[in-house]
């Protein structure tokens, strides 16, 4: 052996370790550099991807509040009229900065002086400032005026003191459109900054510049800025403001690049690269160091082979698998009895290890027993399931291992022993199988065994008696254990029965109520029989079983029958049974009873807003606030949604009302919820007992034809039942069933009734108005049955009728040789917001061959504003299909400015509440012109309905009014009698 180490070739394998590992370090050295590079530059690229996204958040704010501010300008323009006078400046100026602080000052300044200025206070230096001679203004005030475009200026210093952003916006009057003068809006700065949050950068770890081109020198200008120094890198953004661009630029404080990181990359990867060589160098020097070993194992394994040879003969006679492996746990000899559970010959086992013959987890079980005998250096004994690999069959072997040592001492390796012991085992387990059989069906039926000894009151159960009683299986069983967990009437049930069964051998059946000692209370099902030997009773034999689970589901299902499972309040079947007993007893004493209808307004607003899980907490709310205002005798349940219903006992209609007065003024204060803050109103119905009704159908009945009544009055009060009411909710029924067959039956037509050009008295359209002649009701009004055909989801039919109808008979007119004129329609809030409402109105245009231009859709105010940026969408897409659209009674709703400049609409028609009084109402007559040039300044076109006299046409002339309609000119005609109208023009 000492010859072969010196033989062999260490210094040459040494040096080709050596290269191999450099080789390794320079392959990792070079993978770990470009790892950090890429990750350095994602490090900068996802920066630079947060900064884009703070720099357009902050860009988007400071654009929209300017814009906003710079938007009340075009209302103010219409102060100058076309011959250079001024009216409402003052008022309208005054308004606008009442709500908007940061509008320090709006001015008017014809020929570029300021002359007239709101609010005039602290602003008085700025009367008689000429904007076109001072030099710090002068150029981009020649900007805005030669541009004719609304121009932003500044930040400039401001002659009354202060820095200011300046928007001036050029007015030209008269026929030949010349200069006039300047609208002037001063916005506060560095105010307007704190608006977003770009004060907040520098605290966030960045740095920022706002910066614009001066116009006059057309030199970079700092608006605002965190530091002096310039920034490195930094992301920008352009800001795209009335006739001007700023530049918004952001860098991180620290830099983009996190050196630290990179140094400890660096390191990391530096260390990882050595280790990686050192690994390799290593694994070669392991390499060769096995093949040592290997020829180490040959010569051990001849020195075994001699010894096996001598122990065959005694090993080949005993029945049980008897086998040695060294400490290494290598087969050294083996008997033929071992030979059938590997399926293999001695010679191939020998100098293998279990992990050569059976799986992993049974070679690393064999494994942990071998070092077991070797560390205790005793036999460990042990037993163990194998499958023979002979013939597949499974045995069960007590096995007995036991280390072996040399002469010398030396430990050699372990013996191992094996005895079959399959048959034992199996009578054992089918005795304990039986056992565990009856325990696990008691346990599954949650029945158990229990017996009982009256001589001496002593006796057994069963471990599924001991987990009911909540009491270790060990615990000595006595007749005083058994009852001890019983109380009161129950204790009295339990010792009665056993009495019955030890004194007169009757059986016994009982549920009962037990306290085990963890605290639980429990139901339990117990049934014992008396066991007789020569007429005694020796001992009582019953079962017992678990049935808690039952008793809470009874009680559940009695629960939800008759409550309400989200606010606990008793339901509808609960209420009939409290009414019915109300009843009687107010029948008795000759008593009144009030039954009031609860129903909380816009509730649905809340759940589709907020969602339902809000929706469901606000009821819970309502319902403790309610049942605080309440007597603790009375009722209250609630219906289903958000719905409840009160029954007062005993109450008169003073009463009623009383309670009905601090049920709105208690259910109307605030809820705080979560994060928000909401208000809901109730709506509340009276009914009385008996008057209005004699039972829960009845007075339900009433209360909810009240409830519907308050909420046509407006909500938020409360209504007594009245016939007369019912009347007319009979008549609505009426109406709305009679509607459904209106369609059908012909009963509904068009009236179209002339639109005039008030520039040339040329017809320039009709408006398509909807009537409906009843057989048998007569001529029903619009008003009357339109809104029962949106509430009752029919408008959508009828609209598409209307549709239709309109421009089939526009098509028919121009067929018979009249000059095509616009068609306008009238759409309800329900069809605007249908998702097929386009591809309807194309449909039918296509089908009559008619271009979109003829057609006009009339939308209100109100729908236009109460979702302006649906609205907004909707009409982009009618829009670009060439269909018009005019917001149909401007002035009755409320309309943003900023949004009503993004309506695609071309007309704004004033309603006829404003056209009414408009010759001696000097309000409406403001009004008017206000509308005119608003509409003018948005480049749309007025018309105005309900003209009926001269004087008002001649008014809404002088004010610019384009178009007009009203019985001034024609009533709504029917078909025929518009072609007469037509044939006289």
């Amino acid at each position: 052996m000492s010859n072969f180490f010196s033989s062999f070739p260490f210094e040459r394998y040494r040096t080709k370790e050596w290269k191999i590992g450099i080789l390794i370090f320079l392959i990792s050295a070079t993978i770990s550099g470009n790892i950090i590079w890429h990750l350095d530059d994602m490090h900068v690229n996802e920066i630079k991807y947060k900064i884009r996204n703070i720099s357009d958040e902050n860009a988007f704010h400071l654009d929209k509040n300017i814009d906003q501010m710079m938007a009340l300008i075009y209302p103010i323009a219409t102060t100058v009229h076309e011959d250079g006078s001024i009216n409402d400046f003052e008022f309208i100026a005054q308004k606008i900065t009442s709500h908007y602080p940061l509008i320090s000052e709006i001015a008017l300044a014809p020929e570029g002086i300021i002359k007239h200025v709101v609010p005039l206070r602290e602003n008085e230096k700025a009367i008689g400032f000429n904007l076109l001679t001072d030099p710090n203004q002068k150029a981009e005030a020649l900007l805005a005026r030669d541009s004719k475009k609304l121009t932003l200026a500044g930040p400039i210093h401001l002659i009354q003191g202060g820095d200011g952003i300046i928007g001036r916006m050029p007015i030209f009057r008269g026929k030949e459109k010349k200069f006039w003068g300047f609208v002037i809006i001063i916005i506060r700065f560095p105010d307007i900054l704190y608006t977003n949050t770009m004060h907040e950068l520098t605290n966030n770890g960045y740095q920022y510049t706002l910066t614009r081109i001066h116009p006059k020198t057309q030199q970079l200008q700092i608006i605002a800025a965190s530091t002096d120094k310039p920034l490195d890198h930094p992301v920008k953004t352009l800001i795209q403001l009335q006739n001007t661009t700023w530049t918004l630029s952001i860098a991180p404080t620290a830099g983009w690049h996190d050196y630290w990181l990179l140094a400890l990359g660096i390191a990391v990867s530096t260390f990882i690269s050595l280790l990686m060589g050192y690994i390799a160098k290593q694994y070669a020097e392991l390499k060769n160091y096995r093949r040592l070993l290997e020829k180490q194992v040959e010569e051990r394994t001849a020195e075994i082979s001699e010894t096996k040879i001598q122990l065959h003969t005694l090993l080949d006679t005993i029945p049980d698998l008897i086998w040695l492996k060294n400490k290494d746990g290598i087969y050294l000899l083996c008997n033929p009895m071992f030979e059938r559970f590997f399926g293999a010959k001695e010679k191939d086992i020998i100098g293998k290890s279990d992990y050569d013959f059976v799986d992993k987890e049974l070679a690393d079980f064999f494994r942990q027993k071998d070092r077991l005998a070797m560390e205790i250096n005793a036999p460990s004994i042990n037993e163990e399931w194998i499958s023979f690999a002979d013939d597949g069959h499974r045995a069960l072997l007590e096995t007995i291992k036991m280390p072996m040592r040399d002469e010398s001492g030396a430990l050699i390796g372990v013996l191992g022993i094996a005895r079959d012991i399959t048959q034992r085992h199996m009578t054992e387990a089918h005795l304990l199988q039986t056992e565990q059989l009856l325990e696990e069906m008691s346990a599954m039926a949650h029945v158990g065994g229990w017996e009982l000894d009256p001589r001496d009151n002593t006796g057994v159960w069963t471990s599924e008696v001991s987990r009911i009683y909540d009491m270790p299986s060990t615990i000595t069983v006595t007749k005083s254990v058994g009852l001890s967990v019983y109380e009161k009437e129950w204790l009295e049930k339990m010792e009665m029965a056993l009495a019955d069964a030890i004194n007169k051998a009757l059986p016994f059946d009982l549920e009962l109520q037990m306290s085990t000692p963890k605290g639980e209370k429990k139901w339990v099902r117990t049934i014992g029989a008396p066991v007789l030997e020569e007429g005694q009773v020796i001992r009582i034999r019953g079962t017992m079983q678990d049935i808690t689970a039952q008793k809470t589901a009874e009680e559940k299902v009695h629960w939800l029958a008759h409550f309400d499972p989200l606010t606990g309040l008793p339901n509808r079947i609960l209420l009939n049974d409290r009414l019915n007993y109300a009843i009687h007893h107010a029948y008795r004493t000759q008593d009144s009873i009030a039954l009031l209808y609860v129903d909380l307004d816009h509730f649905k607003n809340i759940n589709d807003t907020l969602g339902h899980n809000i929706g469901d907490e606000l009821l819970v709310y309502v319902a403790s606030r309610i049942q605080s205002v309440i007597r603790e005798a009375d009722t209250l349940a609630r219906q289903g949604g958000d719905e409840f219903l009160i029954l007062l006992s005993g109450a008169d209609a003073d009463n009623a009302a009383h309670v009905a007065e601090k049920l709105i003024e208690s259910v109307s204060q605030p809820y705080k919820i979560h994060h928000h803050e909401l208000s809901i109103t109730p709506s509340i119905g009276i009914a009385i007992y008996p008057i209005d009704g004699i039972n829960l159908t009845a007075l339900s009945q009433s209360a909810d034809t009240a409830m519907y009544r308050a909420k046509h009055d407006g909500r938020n009060c409360y209504r007594f039942f009245t016939p007369e009411f019912q009347e007319r909710s009979a008549r609505n029924l009426e109406l709305e069933n009679a509607l459904r067959h209106a369609l059908i039956r012909n009963e509904l037509t068009l009236h179209y009734q002339p639109q005039v050009a008030l520039e040339n008295g040329k017809l320039i359209g009709v408006e398509a108005l909807l009537r409906w002649n009843h057989p048998t009701m007569g001529m029903i009004s619009p008003a009357e049955f339109i809104p029962i055909a949106e509430e009752s989801g029919q408008i959508i039919a009828i609209g598409e009728w209307v549709l239709y109808h309109a421009l089939g008979q526009l098509r028919a007119w121009i067929n018979e040789g009249m000059e095509p004129f616009i068609m306008a329609v009238n759409l309800s809030a329900i069809q605007f917001r249908h998702p097929k409402l386009v591809s309807l109105v194309l449909g039918i245009l296509e089908d009559f061959h008619l271009p979109p231009q003829y057609l006009e859709l009339e939308l209100t105010e109100r729908i236009a504003s109460e979702n302006p940026l649906q609205a907004i969408k909707i009409m982009n897409t009618l829009y670009d299909h060439g269909i018009r659209m005019s917001i149909d009674d401007f002035g009755t709703g409320y309309s943003s400015l900023n949004y009503l400049k993004n309506f695609r609409v071309y007309k704004l028609k004033i309603d006829q509440s404003f056209i009414r009084d408009i010759t001696d109402n000097p309000e409406d007559k403001t009004i008017v012109k206000t509308i005119i040039n608003m509409a003018h300044s948005l480049n749309m076109i007025t018309i105005a309905e309900g003209v009926e006299t001269l004087e008002q046409l001649d008014l809404l002339r002088k004010s610019g009014c384009n178009e007009v309609q009203g019985y001034y000119f024609s009533k709504p005609l029917p078909a025929p009698e518009f072609e007469h109208y037509h044939s006289l023009l």
